[in-house]
């Protein structure tokens, strides 16, 4: 306390989604079972004891300090409703398997109730990486991961690494084995579609033939500022509805009717940004897939 950062954060983990085993690392460890055994439970959440607990020096078990919980969501190439391998993985789209192992967990931690920080997030994209994800695809992805990380009452934070491509110079494969999910090239050029999906993000969720939910958000908004809602069927857009106004996050999130949902363009002025023009997805809601026990 005499340092004064006895009101700081102090983050766990900065975990991975999934663990790869290969010849580098044979032994794969998911993130959900990283996390319990960190906190000396068992896979059905009991607590380690007698010879169980003194190998993995649990003995004497006390509560984790710790603010929060740092985590990485990254998803496969195909995109963020690609389901994950394991029930201990979890990717953007499956925070709610976090939050479960949290609840579960809750009593292992000083804070009982852990706030989660997704300090790193991107998507690698083709170009310049021919392994990553369809460049044209990812705009829309992100606007869909935030979204989901929106929706999650334990997220704290959404952080995009890197805002540079690492460097692709030389030959052969090894040329990409840095991040290639910068809203930027490496010379600093903004990728198409992509720079303009991290300064304005949105995404388009079908509720009905005649109704969306709408979400966006304006990076560095002033709380209280207000954007225009517009869709095209055609090439011309015409603004719909009324102002919709920012939280104090600089987000909006709002359910419209709208006619011929599934035939339109949707997209959102804020000033002199616009947004890019995006469909409706026919996705459930944030959360369905994993739903809150």
């Amino acid at each position: 306390m005499a340092s004064g950062h006895a009101g700081d954060d102090i983050l766990i983990g900065e975990l991975l989604p999934f663990a790869r085993s290969g010849k580098t690392y044979p032994a794969r460890v998911s993130p959900l079972q990283f996390l319990r055994e960190l906190a000396c439970v068992d896979a059905k959440y009991h607590p380690y004891r007698g010879r169980a607990a003194s190998r993995r020096g649990c003995t004497g078990y006390t509560p984790l300090p710790g603010t929060g919980i740092a985590y990485h969501p990254y998803t496969l190439e195909t995109g963020p409703e690609t389901l994950t391998p394991l029930a201990d993985d979890a990717t953007i789209n499956d925070l709610t398997r976090l939050d479960r192992t949290l609840s579960k967990l809750s009593r292992r931690f000083v804070v009982h109730r852990m706030p989660i920080w997704l300090t790193e997030f991107g998507y690698q994209t083709d170009p310049p990486d021919p392994f990553a994800s369809p460049i044209r695809k990812v705009p829309q992805w992100m606007g869909e991961s935030e979204w989901l990380a929106y929706h999650d009452r334990r997220v704290k934070s959404y952080a995009q690494y890197p805002l540079s491509d690492d460097s692709t110079a030389g030959r052969g494969l090894i040329r990409f084995h840095g991040f290639q999910s910068g809203i930027t090239s490496t010379l600093g050029a903004p990728k198409s579609g992509v720079y303009q999906a991290y300064k304005t993000p949105l995404f388009v969720r079908l509720v009905s033939k005649s109704s969306v939910e709408i979400f966006g958000g304006v990076r560095a908004a002033l709380p209280g500022q207000t954007v225009l809602l517009q869709s095209a069927l055609g090439s011309k857009f015409v603004t719909f509805g009324a102002p919709v106004t920012l939280n104090a996050g600089g987000y909006f999130d709002k359910v419209v009717r709208v006619s011929r949902a599934t035939r339109r363009r949707f997209r959102f002025v804020a000033g002199t940004e616009i947004s890019n023009a995006i469909r409706a997805d026919q996705r459930p809601r944030a959360g369905a897939l994993y739903p809150r026990k």
